[in-house]
Formats: structure tokens, C-alpha cells, sequence
């Protein structure tokens, strides 16, 4: 296994603390949607998947015990808007 990986996260990671954001770790379990979501960044040029998955894991880390599913409910659902 060679570093191009985790040289990648650590620039991405680096990128986001510089702009206000949390570093963000992919935990084992997403690893397969984050690969599929990076194969079609990089061989489609199609990159809204990838940033989307990003910023589902921000959220995450951001709002605690938030639902898998939260893009689908209502904001009032899951304590965003009051």
C-alpha cells in the first residue's frame, strides 16, 4: 500500500482546517461510498458526490446522533431550525 491516500486526506484535511472546517476522518464503515464517490470525482470529473459525502461527514461530526437519513427529513426533524 503506498501513502497517495493518505497524502490526499491530509492535503483535503489540511484545505478544510484552513477554511474553518473540521478535519474530517473517514471511518471504515463509509469506506466503500467514499471510494466509489472518489473514482467518480477523478475518472468522470464529476465531483458534487464526493464533496457531497464530505460535507455529510462534517454534518456528522458537527451534529451529534444525527439519522443516516437526515437530508430526507425535515429541518425542525432533526434540531437545525427551531
Amino acid at each position: 500500500m503506498d501513502g497517495n491516500g493518505r497524502t490526499a486526506r491530509f492535503v483535503m484535511n489540511s484545505q478544510l482546517v484552513t477554511a474553518g472546517y473540521p478535519w474530517v476522518v473517514i471511518p471504515v464503515e463509509r469506506r466503500e461510498a467514499y471510494m466509489a464517490a472518489l473514482e467518480k470525482a477523478s475518472v468522470k470529473g464529476e465531483v458534487e458526490g464526493f464533496v457531497g459525502f464530505i460535507g455529510i461527514l462534517i454534518l456528522q461530526q458537527q451534529i451529534p446522533n444525527l439519522p443516516e437519513n437526515f437530508l430526507s427529513l425535515p429541518p425542525k426533524t432533526i434540531g437545525i431550525l427551531n
